[in-house]
């Protein structure tokens, strides 16, 4: 199959036009001029039809197939580009160590639970006052004495609590622990022993009673002491 010469001058003029680093276009023109008087090269194929290609016919061809390659390229190299971001890694927060409490900081808050129980405290030993576990005392107002000494002691119970509750550096947990130890031995002194026997009537052994508190309450005062510790109630 031969391409005609406006065909082949059609995509010489093309070539001209749109390839980049072209020819001269009198080089090209030149070509044109010697293609179109020259008999064209024919190459014989199975079914014995000629086929005849140009010069320009083969540029242009190569041109294309230039184009679709360079084209291929910058395509491949963008995906590339893109494919290859690394995504960028979150921030890491470093979580800060804890800060062991100072002994300073502890003094500090339970000085401050114990300063606001006082007035309470006061105001409950005032009406337990004296007399109750002397015989004398008048059945109503040992009732009533009977009933802030209870209060008293559910009083304490949550004072405690709270105390205990505080954060404090390790250098007390021996201390702390045996200064609990005591107060719960008060507790249980007064609230399982004593109270009863008053309700029994039985007030010489409620006083008897009474008195093992003072050792316990001595060595809870003792523990105030050593580490510079408001008094508490």
């Amino acid at each position: 199959m031969n391409a005609g010469p406006d065909v082949e001058r059609s995509i010489a003029q093309w070539l001209a036009e749109e390839v980049p680093g072209r020819a001269p276009d009198r080089i090209l023109d030149n070509a044109a001029y010697v293609i179109d008087r020259t008999k064209q090269r024919r190459f014989a194929v199975a079914w014995r039809e000629s086929v005849t290609l140009s010069i320009r016919t083969l540029a242009a061809v190569a041109a294309i197939v230039i184009v679709a390659i360079v084209g291929a390229g910058w395509v491949g190299r963008s995906t590339a580009a893109i494919g290859g971001q690394s995504t960028p890694r979150p921030t890491e927060v470093a979580t800060p160590s804890p800060v062991a409490v100072t002994l300073t900081a502890y003094r500090a808050a339970r000085d401050a639970i114990c300063s606001a129980a006082w007035p309470q405290r006061q105001a409950l030993d005032a009406r337990i006052g004296d007399g109750l576990t002397d015989p004398a005392t008048k059945p109503a107002d040992r009732a009533a004495k009977l009933v802030a000494l209870q209060e008293e002691m559910a009083f304490e119970r949550g004072l405690y609590d709270q105390l205990l509750g505080l954060e404090a550096p390790a250098e007390l947990d021996a201390d702390l622990a045996a200064w609990s130890a005591n107060v719960n031995g008060i507790f249980a002194i007064v609230i399982d022993q004593e109270i009863p026997l008053i309700q029994g009537g039985k007030y010489s052994e409620a006083a008897a009673v009474d008195l093992t508190t003072n050792p316990l309450a001595r060595a809870s005062e003792a523990f105030e002491t050593k580490y510079h510790l408001q008094p508490c109630p």
